[in-house]
């Protein structure tokens, strides 16, 4: 990695962070999409929207899906795939 003309040298470290967190996200994803993990009426999740995670509200939920509201921007969606929810 360059920054302004110097080469910026990563300790060991920081490398073996970086490669477990990326392990981290592996796993995650290799997980199963069904069932859905089944959370309370208003409970604060974590959602994933296209690259980022985002809050979100429950409104329903059950295990082949859930029916959710983003905290920002109230917009309101279903989800169906269990990779794609984690608990706040």
């Amino acid at each position: 990695m360059k920054s302004s003309g110097l080469t910026k040298h990563m300790h060991t470290t920081e490398i073996t962070s970086t490669k477990k967190a990326e392990l981290d996200v592996i796993a995650w994803m290799n997980k199963s999409p069904h069932p859905m993990p089944v959370f309370s009426h208003d409970e604060i999740v974590y959602v994933l929207r296209k690259t980022a995670w985002h809050k979100a509200r429950v409104i329903t939920s059950s295990q082949n899906g859930c029916q959710l509201q983003l905290v920002e921007s109230k917009e309101a969606f279903n989800l169906y795939d269990a990779r794609c929810i984690r608990p706040a």
